[in-house]
């Protein structure tokens, strides 16, 4: 029965190994899945910028655009003055003239803003383009490098199950037969150990006699509360 402990010990370290490389490859997808989501972050801010950029200079161009069609009103109202007979006509058409001047003036303080929002969109997108070139950048350095090690922890496990399946030939199929239930509905731990009188599996109190049957290896002990397989230490 020393034997099969033994093996049975060897096989659950295995598997504890097996369950740290399977919550590593749990894990690395999900890194790299990080790393393009913040690429795609970074370049939906450098489009955004871009659009109120461009929006920020169509503004602009449109506010040029009245400056220079209430002057052109302007020459050409300055023009009809000079044949102008009535003051009543004369002070109408002025009158014109200073409200294109007046909209001008509030047009140019317009564009004033424009222009310091401008700016400031310039330094957003400066600042959003470091930001996705760095994205892209790290996600070119840890692509290849995550990939990698997922494709060596599967390499791992396959190596681990065969010599899984070659410990599991040494001993009884029924014993291989419970310890495969236990580790598929036990958390993936079938082999526990006493620790101060415990279980470290569940923590139940392990009763003296068992504790005896422990040190004496007789017979497979389980667990009276959780159904593991119980062993004094796990060493081999």
């Amino acid at each position: 029965m020393k034997n099969e402990i033994s093996i049975l010990i060897k096989m659950q370290k295995i598997d504890d190994r097996i369950s740290e490389l399977e919550q590593l490859k749990e894990k690395l997808p999900k890194q790299l899945e990080q790393l393009k989501v913040n690429v795609k972050k970074t370049q939906n801010l450098l489009v955004a910028v871009n659009n109120k950029l461009e929006a920020n200079q169509v503004q602009q161009k449109g506010k040029d655009s009245e400056i220079k069609t209430n002057d052109g009103l302007k020459l050409k109202y300055s023009h009809q003055l000079d044949g102008i007979k009535t003051n009543k006509e004369y002070k109408a058409l002025n009158s014109q003239i200073i409200t294109l001047a007046e909209k001008n003036t509030v047009i140019e303080n317009d564009i004033i803003k424009l222009m310091e929002d401008e700016a400031k969109l310039k330094k957003q997108k400066a600042e959003a383009i470091l930001l996705s070139d760095k994205a892209n950048e790290n996600l070119k350095a840890n692509e290849d490098i995550l990939n990698k090690e997922i494709t060596k922890a599967d390499k791992e496990i396959e190596t681990l199950k065969s010599e899984r399946m070659d410990l599991a030939k040494q001993i009884p199929e029924s014993i291989v037969k419970k310890y495969v239930l236990l580790i598929k509905n036990k958390n993936r731990k079938a082999v526990v150990s006493s620790h101060n009188n415990a279980c470290s599996g569940c923590g139940f109190h392990i009763r003296p006699q068992i504790l005896i049957e422990l040190n004496n290896v007789v017979k497979l002990i389980y667990c009276e509360n959780c159904g593991r397989i119980l062993v004094k230490a796990l060493e081999t």
